[in-house]
C-alpha cells in the first residue's frame, strides 16, 4: 500500500483526541493515549521491523498511531482478518497472522491493561506467553520441584485436545471477565476475540489470544495449586503420592468438562518420578542419589540432525547455518553435555571446521 504524501508524521495538538461515549473509562484512556499507542508500536516493532509493511507503517508512526488512537476512542475502529497460514512443525497447525496494524493496540491493551488487572490473578505455576515464566522458567521450575520432591513420588500428566481450538468464546468471557470489569476493556477484548470468525477456537497470531488462553483455565490452576503442579497453555503436570495424583485427574476432568475441553487420555497419565518424565521438549530423570537430570527427548534430537543435513543439501549460506545452530546449541546447553558433544561432532562433519 503506497505512503499518501499528504499524510504527516506529527503529534496531535492538544484536545484532538478526545473520547465520545459512555465508555471513555480510565482503561480506555490509559489504552488509548497517543504515549501508550506510541510504546506500543516500539514494543511491537521488535522482530519484525524487516517487513515491508512494518517499515511502512513506521515511517509515519506518529500519524498512524494517532489514527489508530482516534478510531478507537471514537468507536470506529474494526479489527482486520488476519491471513491464514500452516505451520507444521512441532506439529500441523493453522496460524492466523494479525495484521501490524491491528498489533499495536493489542500491544497496548495487553501492556496497559491486560498484564496489570488479570496476570496478578494467575497462580506462579502458569509459566505460559507470561513475561519472566517462558518455556525455559517452565522447565526450570519443574526440575526444582522433582530436586525437593522424595523419589518415591508420582507424577500425574494431562493434556487437553485441540486446546487452543476448543476454547468456546462464551466461556472464556465468562472465565475472564471477573478479572476485566472495565466495561470498554471488555469491548475490546471480545471485538479482538470475535475477529478469528468462529464462536469456537483461538488462533496462534495474536498475543490477546495467547494470553487469554494461558489465563482461561485460572480457576483449575488454583485447584490444582499445591505448590508442585505447572502449566504450560494444555500441558499439566504435578507431582505427589498416588492419591494425590488420582485426585488430580479427577479435578482435571471434571474441570474440562465445565469449560468445554477435551482431555487426551492417551497423554493423560501416573508415574512414577524414577521413570524419565517428558515435558516440554526434556526427559527429566530423577535419580536415586537425589540429583535430576535433564536430556533433550531423542526425536526433537534427531529432527535438528535431520534439519542440518537438509540445510546443507539445499546449499543455504553458511552465516545463516551458523544462525541456526548457535540456537541449536543453546537448547542443547540446558540438557547433557554429551547430547552437545554428539551435535558438534555431527555439525562438523556435515560442514567442517
Amino acid at each position: 500500500m503506497p505512503i499518501k504524501l499528504n499524510d504527516r508524521n506529527t503529534y496531535p495538538v492538544c484536545g484532538q483526541i478526545q473520547a465520545t461515549d459512555a465508555l471513555a473509562t480510565k482503561a480506555r484512556a490509559e489504552v488509548c493515549g497517543l504515549n501508550a499507542m506510541i510504546a506500543a508500536a516500539e514494543r511491537t516493532h521488535r522482530r519484525v521491523g524487516h517487513k515491508d509493511s512494518v517499515s511502512r507503517f513506521h515511517l509515519l508512526k506518529m500519524s498512524n498511531c494517532n489514527k489508530i488512537c482516534n478510531e478507537l476512542l471514537n468507536d470506529t475502529y474494526k479489527p482486520v482478518e488476519g491471513e491464514k497460514l500452516e505451520v507444521f512443525t512441532p506439529k500441523y497447525r493453522v496460524v492466523t497472522s494479525a495484521k501490524y496494524r491491528d498489533r499495536v493496540p493489542q500491544s497496548s491493551f495487553i501492556t496497559n491493561y491486560f498484564y496489570p488487572t488479570v496476570i496478578p490473578n494467575l497462580i506462579a505455576g502458569n509459566c505460559a506467553c507470561i513475561k519472566g515464566r517462558g518455556v525455559d522458567a517452565a522447565r526450570s521450575e519443574f526440575k526444582r520441584i522433582l530436586q525437593r520432591s522424595d523419589v518415591s513420588e508420582y507424577c500425574a500428566k494431562a493434556d487437553m485436545k485441540s486446546y487452543f481450538a476448543s476454547i468456546s468464546h462464551e466461556r472464556l468471557y465468562a472465565e475472564l471477565f471477573e478479572y476485566i470489569t472495565d466495561e470498554w476493556a471488555r469491548y475490546f477484548f471480545k471485538i479482538t476475540v470475535e475477529n478469528a470468525g468462529d464462536e469456537v477456537g483461538l488462533d496462534l497470531g495474536s498475543e490477546v489470544y495467547q494470553l487469554g488462553a494461558t489465563s482461561f483455565p485460572n480457576k483449575l490452576d488454583h485447584l490444582l495449586d499445591n505448590g508442585r503442579y505447572l502449566r504450560y497453555q494444555d500441558d499439566l503436570i504435578a507431582i505427589g503420592t498416588k492419591e494425590e495424583c488420582k485426585e488430580f485427574l479427577e479435578i482435571i476432568r471434571e474441570e474440562a468438562a465445565r469449560l468445554g475441553l477435551t482431555v487426551s487420555e492417551k497423554k493423560t497419565f501416573i508415574q512414577p518420578i524414577s521413570r524419565p518424565i517428558k515435558f516440554l521438549g526434556y526427559s527429566f530423570l530423577k535419580h536415586p542419589d537425589g540429583h535430576v537430570t535433564q536430556k533433550r527427548l531423542k526425536d526433537k534430537y534427531r529432527e535438528e540432525r535431520r534439519r542440518l543435513k537438509r540445510m546443507k543439501s539445499k546449499g543455504v549460506p553458511i552465516d545463516r547455518v551458523m544462525q541456526h545452530y548457535q540456537c541449536v546449541r543453546a537448547g542443547l546447553k540446558k540438557g547433557t553435555r554429551s547430547d552437545l558433544h554428539k551435535m558438534d561432532k555431527y555439525f562438523y562433519n556435515l560442514f567442517g571446521r
